[in-house]
């Protein structure tokens, strides 16, 4: 076979092949998600300003991932410490407490749940977004490199804060959320300090 025949035969393969991957996906919605409110609980990763700032530069602008998020469905989310549905903390961690930085009064990801719970029903066209476990992994690593446990100890301790997350997330679906959006921890590895 020559050049020219083994590059048409190539040619016409790929053209069949886009022809069978479009016949295979049709392009109708089958819902559109038009949420009603964006409702969060988490960590600094999330936290829209709990403490008066958010963990993100605070210039005035939405960019925190979370407004820039609701504010593309035509949505504000602000701090639940200002009356709004953002309910994530910086260093709040799952279950577990003093949080990452020691403080035993911050509210877990189950506490921030069961507030919400507590006075608040989820309407089913409410986005839940739940984003979590930085402040786990880094507050095991911290007991690590003090030396009050193993990196064994740790590893147990962050497969059980995921179990708890999940846990947490399987709440929320319970008590009605159609529409859970799960935010584990970024790369912590690619940190630099």
């Amino acid at each position: 076979m020559t050049f020219f025949s083994l590059r048409r035969a190539l040619v016409v393969a790929a053209c069949a092949s886009a022809a069978l991957l479009t016949a295979c996906g049709s392009g109708t919605t089958e819902s559109a998600l038009s949420p009603s409110r964006f409702v969060a609980f988490g960590d600094a990763f999330s936290d829209v300003g709990q403490s008066g700032t958010k963990y993100t530069v605070n210039d005035g602008s939405v960019n925190n991932w979370l407004q820039q998020l609701a504010t593309r469905f035509g949505k504000t989310i602000t701090p639940s410490a200002s009356g709004g549905l953002g309910y994530s903390r910086v260093n709040a961690r799952v279950l577990a407490k003093p949080d990452a930085a020691g403080n035993a009064s911050t509210l877990t990801i189950k506490e921030q749940i069961d507030t919400f719970l507590a006075s608040n029903t989820i309407g089913g066209s409410d986005v839940l977004v739940v984003s979590a476990g930085a402040a786990d992994v880094v507050a095991e690593m911290n007991a690590v490199t003090a030396g009050t446990q193993t990196e064994a100890q740790m590893l147990a301790n962050l497969q059980q804060a995921g179990k708890d997350l999940g846990a947490q997330v399987r709440r929320l679906s319970n008590a009605g959320g159609k529409q859970v959006v799960v935010v584990g921890p970024y790369n912590l590895g690619h940190c630099s300090g």
